[in-house]
């Protein structure tokens, strides 16, 4: 299941829901109307730290779930 890409917002974070080394956050620094496109942050994962950009409906093809940190640890925020 994927993420509805016009449920994207700007300063949110969102994980891919995997495991291991293959689990990921990333946080949206900017939407880019103009271009379709989204510019995020790594937080967890390869190249974390990082920025990078790809279009809306690549993002949420990737990110499963909007997340949030709670002390130390990521859970998943439950839309109402």
């Amino acid at each position: 299941m994927s993420l509805d890409y016009q449920q994207i917002r700007q300063g949110a974070c969102y994980s891919n829901g995997e495991f291991g080394k293959k689990w990921l956050v990333w946080q949206v620094a900017d939407i880019l109307a103009e271009t379709d496109s989204v510019r995020f942050r790594i937080l967890v994962g390869k190249n974390r730290r990082k920025y990078q950009t790809l279009l809306l409906t690549e993002f949420s093809i990737k990110m499963r779930y909007e997340v949030t940190l709670v002390e130390s640890t990521w859970q998943r925020v439950d839309k109402p």
